[in-house]
């Protein structure tokens, strides 16, 4: 925030919640969707921890590979969201562009010269 010269201590709808509301998760499924992949992610440690008997090379490229592919998943659905919210933004300056120019030209009608 402080980078894009905004206060940190003002929220913002930057968040990944706000993004994945963004491109049509449901309000009330963007925690539960959250909440699974924490539970997830709780279970694989737990599991990992108490069923594993030797650690294995196989084991740490997979336990390594699954927070690469959520953090993947999450930064496209951030990506997705920023740019959903960027299009809708270029939509509403243009329609607010296509008002005031409706506005002025009821306001200032040009009167063409009539031939006679």
């Amino acid at each position: 925030r402080l980078a894009r010269g905004s206060s940190p201590f003002v929220g913002g709808k930057d968040h990944l919640t706000h993004q994945m509301a963004r491109i049509g998760v449901p309000e009330q499924l963007v925690p539960v969707t959250l909440g699974l992949v924490s539970i997830i992610s709780g279970l694989l440690a737990f599991f990992a921890y108490t069923l594993i008997p030797e650690w294995s090379d196989v084991h740490t490229a997979l336990f390594s590979a699954y927070p690469v592919i959520v953090f993947a998943l999450f930064t496209f659905l951030y990506r997705k969201g920023a740019a959903i919210a960027l299009e809708r933004e270029k939509e509403a300056a243009a329609e607010e562009v296509v008002a005031v120019e409706t506005k002025e030209r009821v306001a200032n009608p040009v009167i063409s010269p009539s031939t006679n």
